[in-house]
């Protein structure tokens, strides 16, 4: 039978305060899902450099030329960590204004770094498609064992490769990770707007701060793996 509400705990008079939280509960969370991404992220990065360096199509290590905006990119989302870990030490130190200004700017910087990233994202997809073209027309008039034997003959720029389209795939999969982190941001935001944070609070902006410091590590070990690999 159904429990009447008061023989015990329902959805209509469940109590919270009778189950509390423990401390720290959420940040142990965060952790959690952090390791979660690391795999994803450190399985994606070993793929790609088995695929440059045992990949039949592939070109030589350091002959695949990345757009220059990309470095743009890797400046900004570094200010982003350091904008968003400035915040977390003013609400530390009751500087709730420096906090609000703080929060906004790492808002604007990492919509800065997505917007950045969009040239460069069509080259890299211009890229992808005119080797894709070439591949295609190669296939066309001879066996796949004909072609591989064909492209180690051939010099590094007429070779066609999928590198541009893997690296391509890499950046929109990181940056599908800053949108989310947008998010997060953008609720942060609202709530130092609404003065939801002080000194005793701060978690959400900490946990903010955890990840965002967590795409800047990610993106620096893809960005230089895939510029000094190439």
């Amino acid at each position: 039978m159904p429990s009447s509400p008061t023989s015990g705990h329902t959805l209509l008079n469940f109590n919270r305060s009778d189950y509390p939280i423990p401390p720290k509960t959420a940040t142990v969370g965060m952790w959690i899902f952090l390791a979660s991404l690391t795999m994803l992220f450190a399985a994606t990065m070993l793929a790609y450099v088995i695929i440059r360096f045992t990949g039949a199509f592939s070109p030589s290590i350091g002959s695949v030329t990345l757009p220059w905006t990309l470095w743009v990119s890797t400046a900004v989302v570094l200010a982003a960590s350091v904008t968003i870990q400035m915040a977390v030490n003013a609400v530390r130190s009751r500087k709730l204004q420096k906090f609000k200004f703080l929060v906004f700017l790492t808002v604007i910087l990492g919509t800065a770094f997505c917007l950045i990233q969009l040239p460069a994202l069509a080259s890299l997809w211009t890229e992808h498609w005119q080797h894709a073209s070439r591949k295609t027309e190669a296939l066309a008039g001879a066996s796949l064992s004909q072609v591989v034997i064909q492209q180690r003959d051939m010099p590094n720029q007429d070779r066609f490769t999928p590198v541009y389209g893997l690296v391509l795939v890499l950046i929109v999969v990181h940056a599908a990770h800053v949108l989310g982190g947008l998010v997060h941001l953008l609720i942060v935001t609202r709530g130092a707007i609404l003065n939801h944070y002080d000194y005793e609070y701060y978690a959400p902006v900490k946990h903010a701060a955890m990840y965002w410091h967590f795409l800047d590590i990610v993106w620096l070990v893809m960005f230089f793996t895939m510029f000094f690999v190439g």
